[in-house]
């Protein structure tokens, strides 16, 4: 499963819904971690409405099935995933049409929105679809790969009340990923949470197609480009529907 971004995706580069001026697709952090939720989502309705008919235990496994492997698609590490280890962040990946990739290295919402698909998973949820929890059970024990980058799940990480937990990302790439959402010189504004990270005001990401550079700085204003209709939505305001949520 590719987290692939189609033709009218937006690149977080030149900030344009067209086709890519270097060819290829972006895989995209954030639209990967939506679908992620999506898929969680239409689980706990699966579970609650296999109560009331059976079918709908099929549909909570195959969603259950579709999240792990977005997981682990997304997760992968390497010089080519999303996940950049040194830094500690997620971000979009250019996939050039020579099979190369790189990462587009900017630090905004993109690489905290993976944090987002999170579920908790109550006693009743696991004891309303028995066949699914064993197919899953076994599918883990074959396919170990599945669990190791995810936060930890399953019989031996229960929580409180026997709760459980659902989750992209693990206990130590959330750390990671906190320590620069709580960070003032980051994305911790007196307000909320910035779109985009404080650091690139003074250290824009820049990134050159064909002798043409493309920037990306901090705006916490007004846009000084005509992309995304003249503001700077995308450069540093703050998000409500995202932050007050």
């Amino acid at each position: 499963m590719s987290p692939r971004g189609d033709a009218t995706s937006i690149c977080p580069i030149t900030g344009q819904a067209s086709p890519l001026p270097t060819g290829g697709h972006l895989e995209q952090a954030d639209g990967t971690a939506w679908v992620a939720l999506f898929c969680q989502n239409m689980l706990e309705l699966s579970v609650e409405l296999a109560a009331h008919d059976p079918f709908f235990e099929d549909m909570a496994m195959k969603f259950a099935d579709h999240l792990l492997w977005i997981a682990h698609a997304m997760n992968q590490v390497g010089a080519d995933g999303m996940w950049d280890e040194e830094d500690g962040f997620y971000y979009d990946v250019l996939r050039l049409p020579d099979g190369s990739a790189s990462r587009l290295k900017v630090r905004s919402m993109v690489g905290l929105l993976p944090l987002c698909a999170t579920s908790i998973i109550e006693p009743w949820q696991r004891e309303r679809v028995p066949r699914v929890m064993k197919i899953l059970t076994e599918r883990m024990q074959r396919m170990p790969e599945l669990l190791q980058t995810i936060h930890p799940t399953g019989p031996a990480h229960l929580g409180y009340g026997d709760r459980g937990i659902a989750a992209l990302v693990n206990p130590g790439r959330l750390r990671r990923i906190l320590s620069r959402m709580l960070d003032e010189n980051e994305f911790l504004s007196p307000y909320s949470i910035r779109a985009l990270s404080r650091y690139h005001a003074e250290h824009p990401y820049g990134f050159n197609v064909r002798g043409q550079e493309f920037l990306v700085n901090y705006l916490p204003a007004e846009s000084d480009t005509g992309m995304f209709g003249g503001n700077s939505t995308w450069r540093g305001p703050i998000w409500m529907p995202v932050t007050r949520c």
